[in-house]
């Protein structure tokens, strides 16, 4: 569900093939959300490839919105089944 595409796209980030990566992140973002529901931590953690790549392009504030939003949806799934991982 989009696993192999955000993979890739993250190695091709870091051999500087920005062009194909950010294709890839989209698609792999689209996918998840489809699949998984826009809230989902890999969802969540997609969109912090897709930062990466906005760093590494010198995208700096576009790559803040979007870590802050991974961070904001990860904190969400964290809170929201803290109950099922815990011992009670």
């Amino acid at each position: 569900m989009g696993g192999r595409a955000a993979g890739l796209a993250y190695w091709l980030i870091e051999e500087g093939d920005y062009a194909e990566a950010g294709e890839l992140v989209d698609e792999a973002i689209s996918i998840r959300r489809k699949a998984l529901g826009p809230q989902h931590p890999q969802v969540a953690g997609t969109i912090t490839i897709k930062a990466t790549l906005m760093l590494a392009t010198g995208r700096f504030s576009e790559a803040y919105e979007l870590a802050e939003m991974a961070a904001s949806r990860s904190a969400r799934a964290c809170r929201r089944t803290a109950g099922k991982w815990l011992p009670r």
